[in-house]
């Protein structure tokens, strides 16, 4: 004898997946490239990657923080804050453009781009990532 609550998870079960192959079953079939979907795919890992990266800077302005006296938290709090505002606006300003700016003189140093200027999406997403680190 099946136990009435086996008997309803079973056709719940058998339900849901009837539900799942007639929704999921027969689409339309949309042309994409390759390299489209991997560009795309390739981008938002590195920006899921990068945000990863960014909240450790939480984590080390809080672990510097309870190393130090309360009464000074908050000025090593906005000094946290603050390097890493500073270092952003270094980074994108010049940082950048001398790590992949075009131009380079004998391949070792870029000389073009200053300002993230004539960079594409995918170069401004290499950007935060490497921005991050900083």
């Amino acid at each position: 004898m099946i136990k009435p609550t086996t008997l309803k998870m079973r056709l719940l079960m058998i339900g849901l997946l009837a539900v799942g192959i007639v929704l999921g079953g027969g689409g339309i079939a949309y042309a994409q490239s390759a390299e489209e979907v991997m560009g795309t795919l390739d981008n938002a890992i590195l920006v899921v990657a990068a945000a990863l990266v960014f909240f450790m800077q939480a984590g080390f302005a809080f672990l510097g923080a309870g190393l130090i006296r309360a009464k000074n938290t908050v000025n090593y709090m906005t000094k946290s804050f603050l390097d890493f505002c500073i270092a952003s606006l270094g980074f994108w300003a010049f940082g950048y453009a001398l790590m992949f700016g075009g131009g380079a003189a004998a391949g070792f140093i870029g000389l073009e781009g200053f300002f993230l200027a004539n960079f594409s999406d995918g170069d401004l997403v290499g950007w935060f990532f490497q921005m991050v680190f900083a």
